[in-house]
């Protein structure tokens, strides 16, 4: 058997690690504020969640980008493939990187700089790159949409309380 690597068998788990060490660090040069000069919303889940829901997700996400990179050239290249397709396959891989950034951004924003409302503003561009990931990669499969509702499900909720921290501050 003879096994071909691919550049995305290496470029996701590289995003993927790089993306989830950034956040933990400006998460946690920004702890100390955190804990100590804001006033948190009742329904903000205990500290040890943080790490086991965005290891999860990190996981499932990178797996959605390794189905979506691995089968949207086989949706995109047969015979009855449109420029559309194509178009959206590329968008697709356009939307995964600038969320990255996205999801690094409102870190350091929120932890690093302490703008709350900008981190604010910046989590509903966040959530809105997730739900377009959700519907493109639909198209090319299923399983990988699937494998992103838990990421805009958990930026949602993190919107609600990043909207909460900037009203109770």
């Amino acid at each position: 058997m003879h096994v071909h690597a691919k550049s995305h068998h290496f470029i996701i788990p590289s995003v993927a690690v790089t993306v989830a060490v950034l956040g933990s660090i400006f998460t946690q040069l920004g702890m100390t504020w955190y804990k100590t000069e804001l006033s948190l919303p009742v329904v903000t889940p205990p500290d040890w969640l943080f790490p086991i829901a965005w290891t999860i997700i990190y996981i499932m996400t990178a797996g959605a980008a390794y189905i979506i990179w691995h089968e949207g050239p086989k949706k995109v290249l047969h015979l009855f493939a449109t420029p559309h397709s194509k178009d959206e396959f590329v968008a697709l891989q356009w939307l995964f990187g600038i969320n990255a950034i996205l999801n690094i951004l409102w870190t350091i924003l929120f932890f690093f700089f302490h703008l709350i409302g900008f981190a604010a503003f910046e989590i509903f561009l966040l959530e809105i790159t997730i739900i377009a990931m959700v519907a493109f990669s639909w198209k090319i499969s299923r399983v990988a949409s699937y494998l992103l509702l838990p990421y805009a499900v958990w930026v949602l909720f993190a919107t609600y309380l990043t909207m909460r921290i900037m009203f109770l501050n």
